[in-house]
């Protein structure tokens, strides 16, 4: 199992709204994805930087509109520790959430090759909408505030006890061209929020 979080040095020259993004490979199989980009001379290049075409955590705005990050202004470093079994990382975002969210962190920790957590922790300027948003390329299987996703040789299993809704749709592609499934889990929430998700990944 392999975790990377991501994040940017101050006033990057060049980086995409995807600060706080994790993406998970199981044994070098890409299955929680960053999609890359495409070719600038392609009208696509200029969605797929979008915040929500990664694995973050969003607000929802008035009109279902998904606000993207702001620019790198000061450096947004994740930091950590760990060894061969074991990590905790931590990132604050709450500078490319800057007037959008008061205050955003994002939490992995894992204690061993089959689990780990994403805590998002924050506060909105009033109560509102969040979306947790995940990529993959085949849709999962939701069950209540569970989905299933089957890849070769692994299910992984994400539980979201503090979702009101979770849906997904085919949206956009990736660096390939390739279709990509974006799983979506939504919640009214207070100003203060808490979201803890869990991750199951199983050989089969």
């Amino acid at each position: 199992m392999r975790l990377h979080l991501a994040g940017a040095k101050a006033l990057a020259s060049h980086t995409h709204f995807d600060k706080g993004c994790f993406t998970l490979e199981l044994d070098r199989l890409p299955v929680l994805l960053d999609r890359g980009q495409v070719r600038y001379d392609d009208l696509r290049s200029y969605t797929l930087k979008r915040t929500e075409l990664h694995n973050v955590l969003t607000p929802v705005l008035p009109g279902e509109i998904f606000p993207n990050q702001l620019p790198v202004e000061a450096a947004v470093i994740p930091e950590g520790e760990g060894d061969d079994r074991r990590l905790r990382a931590r990132i604050d975002l709450s500078s490319v959430w800057r007037g959008i969210m008061r205050s955003c962190t994002r939490e992995l920790a894992a204690d061993s090759f089959n689990e780990f957590t994403v805590t998002d922790a924050g506060e909105l300027p009033a109560p509102g909408t969040l979306s947790f948003h995940l990529q993959t390329r085949v849709p999962w299987e939701i069950s209540g505030r569970e989905a299933v996703l089957r890849v070769p040789g692994w299910e992984v299993r994400v539980s979201l006890p503090w979702a009101d809704t979770l849906t997904q749709r085919e949206d956009s592609i990736d660096f390939e061209f390739q279709p990509v499934w974006h799983f979506e889990a939504r919640v009214a929430s207070p100003a203060q929020f808490r979201l803890v998700t869990q991750f199951t990944c199983t050989p089969r």
